[in-house]
């Protein structure tokens, strides 16, 4: 099934036939697959290595799940969002432990918050691809957008090679007055392109 739809496929075609006619018509529709689960389990890498070869009438049911690739990611960042805001109070948080003594719980909380600034980054460069979103539509132009991206990754870069150190002190002024300043400018970034995505699937929608 796809999306809930019972599809009757030919009984000789093997598992690898049918998933790549999936994939291929998912990607001519500009929809992603966001779940296969072939007779009531996941269908992970190496799973379907070892059975794509199988016929199809081996299994009672392939089930597909597929999103439109917007709405997927509007919803993505719709979760990160919450998660970025709240940074800021983290590194706060972290730079009171500093000033109290509590060094090995302000080191734990950094890393919490070096952990966290990596998952939106990540999160921000897989919703770039599945929506190419095109960054010059975006408020400051790709360059902006761009100059954005490599002064954060320089940050966190020199925030891992610290804290990978044990160096304290830089470790809390890379937190404090590189990486903490940098919040409400991505709530903002991210802002901007879940405005961008919610008028595409407006658009598309009519």
């Amino acid at each position: 099934s796809i999306d809930g739809v019972i599809r009757n496929v030919a009984p000789e075609s093997s598992l690898r036939e049918i998933l790549d006619g999936i994939r291929l018509r998912m990607l001519q529709s500009k929809r992603v697959i966001t779940h296969i689960r072939l007779d009531g389990e996941d269908l992970t890498r190496d799973l379907e290595s070892t059975r794509a070869g199988k016929s199809v009438s081996e299994f009672a049911l392939l089930e597909v799940k597929t999103s439109c690739p917007d709405e997927l990611s509007l919803a993505t960042l719709r979760e990160i969002k919450p998660y970025l805001d709240s940074l800021e109070q983290h590194h706060l948080e972290a730079a009171e432990m500093m000033v109290k003594g509590m060094v090995p719980e302000a080191m734990r909380r950094l890393n919490d918050c070096f952990a966290a600034w990596e998952n939106v980054i990540n999160c921000l460069k897989n919703v770039s691809t599945i929506s190419r979103v095109d960054l010059s539509t975006i408020e400051g132009g790709e360059k902006a957008a761009i100059a954005r991206i490599e002064k954060l990754g320089t940050a966190l870069r020199r925030f891992k090679e610290a804290f990978t150190l044990q160096d304290i002190v830089r470790v809390r002024d890379i937190a404090e007055y590189e990486l903490r300043p940098l919040v409400k400018e991505w709530s903002g970034h991210v802002g901007n392109v879940m405005e961008l995505l919610s008028k595409k699937i407006e658009v598309e929608r009519n």
